[in-house]
């Protein structure tokens, strides 16, 4: 009976923290995915001598070379428990690696900023995951919005 009552306590206290471990996980598994897909759109460009293009559309990324164009090369669909906002709705990358402009996107869950990823994409082409809860300046994020 003590065996019994002690493996419930466990699983009390292990539960709640397996749950939030698995939504921790999903969230870093998307911006790690979102990244992916960010610089396959780069070396598609260089690889290729042409225009790709990040689009942004009901909630699915796709590398195009224009958002109209009917072909993706690569896409990425969100998973439900994620939030994923962004500064652009699209952005290029050009033959040499550039990007068109600069874009911010934040992915979170639950809108706990502490929680969430940031990605910044520079003009020069640079990508960059920031560690989870950080901006590029290693202060908190403060929220879910780019």
């Amino acid at each position: 009976m003590l065996v019994v009552a002690l493996l419930g306590i466990f699983a009390a206290i292990a539960v709640p923290n397996l749950a939030g471990m698995i939504s921790t996980n999903r969230l870093e598994a998307a911006s790690n995915e979102l990244y992916n897909l960010i610089q396959s759109a780069r070396t598609l460009a260089v690889q290729n001598r042409t225009t790709m293009t990040v689009c942004l559309s009901n909630g699915t990324w796709t590398v195009k070379t224009a958002c109209t164009a009917t072909d993706s090369a690569r896409q990425f669909d969100k998973p439900t428990s994620v939030d994923i906002a962004s500064t652009q709705a699209s952005f290029s990358f050009r033959p040499n690696g550039t990007a068109s402009t600069a874009v911010s996107i934040i992915a979170c869950h639950d809108a706990k900023p502490a929680m969430g990823y940031k990605l910044t994409v520079q003009p020069s082409g640079f990508v960059r995951v920031w560690p989870r809860g950080k901006t590029e300046l290693s202060a908190a994020l403060s929220s879910c919005t780019p």
